[in-house]
């Protein structure tokens, strides 16, 4: 670290029912940060949901050219 402010980004993943939720903070949005948080996440809950849906996340949403 440079002791320099930093922009930091926050992946959040919700369980839609029981609303459990994992956090943590990274600095970058790329494909890498993404599944690094969907990882962490997993094992944090101690299992997968049976389906994953991304909210407008700048990795995940495909722009037509």
């Amino acid at each position: 670290m440079s002791g320099r402010p930093q922009k930091l980004w926050l992946f959040v993943m919700v369980l839609c029912h029981s609303r459990m939720t994992y956090a943590e903070f990274g600095t970058a949005t790329d494909g890498t940060a993404v599944i690094r948080g969907l990882v962490h996440a997993v094992q944090y809950f101690g299992g997968r949901p049976q389906e994953v849906l991304f909210d407008n996340m700048k990795p995940s949403v495909q722009r037509p050219k």
